[in-house]
């Protein structure tokens, strides 16, 4: 079989959905903004709820490694209780 007798099909591209029409530049930088904002108006409660329980959530992350950093004979905790107590041991 030569190159000549294969036969590639040309690809067929979806058509586009009626509720997806064509856009111009401005108005996908303009939708990107405007998802963007969202993104980040739905960022900003979510790190203020963390930030508020940022011990519970360190102290549950850390809780699976204390068994085994006492099991490996170090000394102290897992993990320091402060950013500033972190500082201090470098």
């Amino acid at each position: 079989m030569t190159s000549d007798q294969i036969q590639i099909p040309e690809p067929q591209l979806p058509p586009l959905p009626a509720e997806d029409p064509a856009m111009t530049f401005f108005q996908h930088v303009n939708d990107l903004r405007s998802r963007l904002l969202r993104a980040i108006l739905g960022l900003i409660p979510a790190v203020a709820i963390s930030w508020f329980f940022k011990t519970e959530i360190k102290d549950f992350l850390v809780a699976p490694l204390q068994p085994a950093w006492g099991d490996q004979g170090f000394l102290g905790r897992a993990a320091s209780a402060s950013l500033g107590e972190a500082r201090t041991a470098w």
